[in-house]
C-alpha cells in the first residue's frame, strides 16, 4: 500500500513537471518577427515627366555614374543633363555618399572650357545631380564618321585639352581618364571638356597613355603629311619614338610654351574642398584667401563666356493617342515631340552663320526637289541682322525673340534637317494644340481673340498698339501640352501636301482669329513676313 502511494506521488510529480515545461515552452517561444515594410520605388522617369523643376525631354542612356536624362529647367529655361543614380546604389548610405561627393567635386569646377555642374538634389526618392548640356559633336564620334576637321580645329582641340588637364593636375583635383568621348566641340565655339572632376580618392591617372591615345586621334584625322607642330608633338606621343612626351606639361610646351608661362592667368578652377580641410594653420589659411579669389574670378570668367542657349527652341512631348482634326475626322498618331515655340530669328541666325561658315557644304541640308540657287536668306535678313549683330553681343535686342518670318518652305525644311528634325504634319501640328479632345482653339471651344495674337478691330486695341509678331515666350495661348503660339502670331509651315502645294495652319497678327482645323495652302517658294514654322522630332527609342 505504501508503495502504491509512492508510486503514484513519483507519477503527479511527473505530470507536474511536465506541465511546468509546457508552461515555460509556451511563454518562451519567441514571437515571429514583423515583416519590414519595402522601400517604395520612387516614381519612374520617362520623356514627357517632370522631377522636381526639370522637365525631362529623353532618356540618353547610361552613365558611369548612373543614367543620363536630357532636361530643361521650366522656369530658367536652361538645358541640362540630369545623371540619376540608380535607386538600388541610393539605398546604400555609402554608395550615395560618394555619387554625391562626386558631384560636390565636379560642382566645384569653375572653367569656360568645362562642364558645369549646377546642384545636387534628391526629389521623390530619386537621387542625381544637375550638368550642363550643350549641342556638341565629340571627337570620337566625328571620328567613327570619318568627318573632316583641319589643322586649326585639331590644334584648338590639343591645346585646349592639354591646358585642363595640366591645371586639374596642378590644382591636386582628382579625375578619371580622358577619352575622345569626353571631347565636345560645339558648333561654333571653342572645345570643351566633359567634368572629370572626382571627389575623394581617386587613383592617378595614367597621363602618357591619355596623351598617346589623343595623339593617335589627332593623327588619324592630319591627312596631309606635311610636317607641322602639330603633327611633330602629336608623332612624339607615341611609346617607340625617342624623345616621347610622357606628361601634359611636356605635350603644351611643345604646343605653345607662352601657353605654359600664362597658364594660370588664364585658367580658373575652385580650390578642392577636400584638399582645403587638410592643410593645416596658415597655409591653409593663404590656400583659402586664394581660392576664393579664383572662384570669384572664375564665376566672372564662367558668366562672360557661358555658352550660348540652345540653338533650336526647346520641345513639348504629345503622347501617342487617338487626335481628333479636321473638321471631326480622328487620326491616330505615335507619340511625338514639337516645338514649343516658333522658331526665333535667334535660333535661325545659328543656321544662317552655320551656312556662311561651310560653303562646301552649304547645300547638304537641302531638299532634292529645291529650286535651284535658293537662298536660304529671309527677305531682309542682312539688314536686319548684318554679320557683325551676334546674339551674344546684342542679348538684349527683343528682335532675336520674335519668330523668324519671309522664310519660303526650302528654307524650314532645311533647317528642320540642320537641326536634326523635320516639319511637323498637319495632323501633328492640330494634336499639339487641340489635345484628345479636340478642342477648336488652344484654350478650349469659345474663340477669344484677347487670347491670341491675331487682328482685332481699331477700337478693342490699346492705345499706340499695332499689329506686329510678339516675342514667342511672351505669348498666352498655350495648349494642354504647353505649345504656344499655335493660335495667333505667324502662320506656319507644315511638311503636308495637297494640290501640290504646302499646307499652313495658324493664324497670324494681320488675321482675324481661326479655328485650329482651319488651314491654306501656298506654293513653296512664298515667303511672307506673316508666316513661320516649328519643327518636331520623333520620341526617343527608349522610352517605355
Amino acid at each position: 500500500m505504501t508503495s502504491e502511494r509512492h508510486e503514484a506521488s513519483e507519477l503527479t510529480l511527473l505530470l507536474t513537471q511536465q506541465e511546468e515545461d509546457q508552461t515555460s515552452s509556451a511563454t518562451n517561444t519567441p514571437e515571429p518577427a514583423a515583416e519590414v515594410e519595402p522601400v517604395p520605388l520612387p516614381p519612374p522617369l520617362h520623356p514627357g515627366c517632370q522631377l522636381g523643376p526639370y522637365h525631362i525631354l529623353r532618356d540618353d542612356g547610361p552613365h558611369p555614374m548612373g543614367q543620363l536624362f536630357a532636361a530643361v529647367h521650366t522656369t530658367l529655361s536652361r538645358s541640362v543633363h540630369l545623371v540619376v543614380l540608380s535607386f538600388e546604389y541610393s539605398q546604400n548610405d555609402e554608395t550615395k555618399a560618394e555619387f554625391l561627393s562626386h558631384a560636390a567635386a565636379k560642382a566645384g569646377i569653375h572653367h569656360p572650357g568645362v562642364l558645369a555642374v549646377y546642384e545636387a538634389s534628391e526629389v521623390n526618392r530619386t537621387v542625381f545631380f544637375v550638368m550642363e548640356r550643350i549641342d556638341a559633336e565629340t571627337l570620337e564620334g566625328l571620328q567613327q564618321r570619318r568627318a573632316p576637321l583641319d589643322g586649326s580645329s585639331l590644334y584648338a582641340i590639343a591645346t585646349a585639352v592639354a591646358e585642363i588637364a595640366l591645371s586639374m593636375e596642378e590644382a591636386s583635383i582628382g579625375r578619371t581618364a580622358l577619352r575622345p568621348a569626353d571631347i565636345l566641340l560645339p558648333m561654333d565655339s571653342s572645345p570643351r571638356l566633359n567634368n572629370l572632376a572626382t571627389g575623394g580618392h581617386t587613383p592617378p591617372v595614367d597621363e602618357a597613355m591619355e596623351i598617346h591615345q589623343l595623339a593617335g586621334v589627332i593623327l588619324g584625322f592630319l591627312k596631309d603629311k606635311t610636317p607641322s607642330l602639330l603633327r611633330m608633338t602629336c608623332e612624339r606621343c607615341s611609346p617607340e619614338h625617342p624623345l616621347r612626351l610622357t606628361s601634359w606639361r611636356a605635350f603644351l610646351e611643345s604646343l605653345d610654351p607662352e601657353a605654359v608661362r600664362h597658364l594660370h592667368h588664364h585658367t580658373i578652377f575652385a580650390a578642392d574642398a577636400d584638399r582645403q580641410r587638410a592643410n593645416k594653420g596658415r597655409k591653409r589659411l593663404l590656400k583659402a584667401v586664394a581660392g576664393l579669389s579664383l572662384v570669384l574670378g572664375g564665376l566672372w570668367l564662367f558668366l562672360r563666356w557661358m555658352p550660348p542657349e540652345s540653338r533650336v527652341p526647346q520641345q513639348a512631348l504629345i503622347p501617342a493617342g487617338q487626335y481628333i482634326v479636321s473638321s471631326g475626322k480622328r487620326a491616330k498618331l505615335d507619340a511625338f515631340s514639337i516645338d514649343s515655340s516658333e522658331v526665333t530669328n535667334r535660333h535661325y541666325y545659328y543656321f544662317v552663320e552655320w551656312l556662311r561658315s561651310h560653303p562646301n557644304e552649304a547645300n547638304r541640308y537641302d531638299h532634292p526637289d529645291q529650286t535651284p540657287h535658293h537662298s536660304h536668306l529671309p527677305t531682309g535678313w542682312s539688314e536686319v541682322f548684318p554679320g557683325k549683330l551676334t546674339p551674344e553681343k546684342t542679348a538684349r535686342d527683343p528682335r532675336w525673340e520674335l519668330p523668324v518670318t519671309q522664310v519660303a518652305w526650302w528654307d524650314a525644311f532645311a533647317f528642320a534637317s540642320w537641326a536634326g528634325r523635320v516639319l511637323p504634319s498637319e495632323e501633328q501640328w492640330e494634336a499639339s494644340g487641340r489635345g484628345t479632345r479636340g478642342f477648336l482653339f488652344p484654350w478650349g471651344d469659345e474663340p477669344d481673340p484677347e487670347q491670341a495674337n491675331v487682328a482685332r478691330p481699331n477700337f478693342k486695341m490699346a492705345g499706340g498698339e499695332q499689329g506686329a509678331p510678339h516675342p514667342v515666350l511672351q505669348l498666352k495661348d498655350r495648349s494642354p501640352y504647353g505649345v504656344g503660339g499655335l493660335a495667333g502670331n505667324v502662320s506656319e509651315w507644315t511638311g503636308s501636301v495637297r494640290d501640290k502645294k504646302f499646307i499652313v495652319k495658324g493664324s497670324d497678327y494681320a488675321s482675324p482669329l481661326v479655328t485650329l482645323d482651319a488651314s491654306k495652302t501656298l506654293s513653296p517658294d512664298t515667303r511672307s513676313p506673316q508666316l513661320g514654322f516649328r519643327t518636331t522630332s520623333p520620341p526617343s527609342p527608349s522610352r517605355p
